[in-house]
């Protein structure tokens, strides 16, 4: 994280130089957590959502009532694998929600936890990543609109929007990838995931339906819980030693239009 003394020290004209540092620090850190090769795939540098009617490409959000095609159908007889593959479906579908997940991720000993925010409306979305505690928290913001896209941080009393590319808001925005793409990979293919078990627990207030699967096409090992409208509550993959959980502390479909508003006064951007 940055130290408070840098942040102060750049000011009004590094706060652009700031943002995308910060934000590549964080998505450095998840891809080292996942591992090169863990999901089967590379991160998208952004999440996009493509245009009405159309079909969502690999690492696409789907707009609000689309559906991704399904490659393969759940085998014959196994109802927990249909409820995965339906819940999934939603998942990737794009579902209207606010959740607030418990970052963790773990690699040789070393263990991080951080505060991730994620909130689809297809197509805005808003994603937020919080560290540290006290004085050095930093608090880092993407809104991505139909409109505008913003970056904003939060550092060492030092708040700002900038407004933003889609390349530059995608630093931050990859780094949420895993919870995108997981949903599209089940849907993708059903019939190559090994269920190894299902439960029910409570997660974030809302009853959950969780699976324990492994797969190639998730790097191996993996647990996903849904709600029944098909909100992602909770996530956990292993690969190359390192483990990373998503856990929602809380998660609700009350999404508004303040959602999607900067948080901080928007400055200029400085110029080349």
């Amino acid at each position: 994280m940055m130290q408070g003394g840098l942040v102060l020290g750049l000011g009004r004209r590094g706060m652009k130089g700031l943002a995308l540092v910060t934000a590549l620090a964080l998505l450095v850190a998840l891809l080292a957590a996942c591992g090169s090769d863990g999901g089967g795939g590379k991160a998208p540098a952004t999440v996009e959502t493509p245009t009405p009617g159309g079909t969502p490409a690999s690492g696409q959000t789907p707009a609000s009532g689309q559906t991704p095609t399904s490659g393969q159908t759940p085998a014959a007889g196994d109802a927990r694998l249909q409820d995965l593959a339906d819940l999934a479906s939603q998942a990737a579908a794009g579902v209207i929600a606010k959740v607030t997940y418990a970052y963790t991720t773990e690699s040789d000993g070393h263990k991080t936890e951080q505060e991730w925010v994620m909130v689809q409306r297809p197509p805005d979305s808003r994603f937020e990543i919080h560290s540290g505690n006290g004085s050095q928290e930093t608090r880092s913001i993407v809104i991505v609109t139909t409109d505008k896209s913003y970056t904003c941080i939060s550092a060492s009393g030092t708040e700002s929007c900038l407004e933003s590319t889609r390349e530059e808001t995608g630093l931050v925005t990859a780094a949420f990838a895993p919870l995108i793409y997981v949903p599209q990979t089940i849907v993708g293919g059903t019939r190559d995931i090994g269920l190894a078990g299902a439960s029910e627990r409570e997660i974030g207030g809302l009853q959950a339906k969780c699976f324990s699967v492994d797969t190639a096409a998730l790097g191996g090992a993996s647990e996903f819980c849904f709600s029944d409208g098909g909100i992602l509550l909770y996530l956990k993959g292993e690969a190359g030693g390192s483990t990373f959980i998503f856990e929602a502390k809380s998660a609700s479909t009350n999404v508004t239009d303040a959602d999607f508003e900067p948080p901080y006064k928007v400055t200029q951007a400085p110029a080349p």
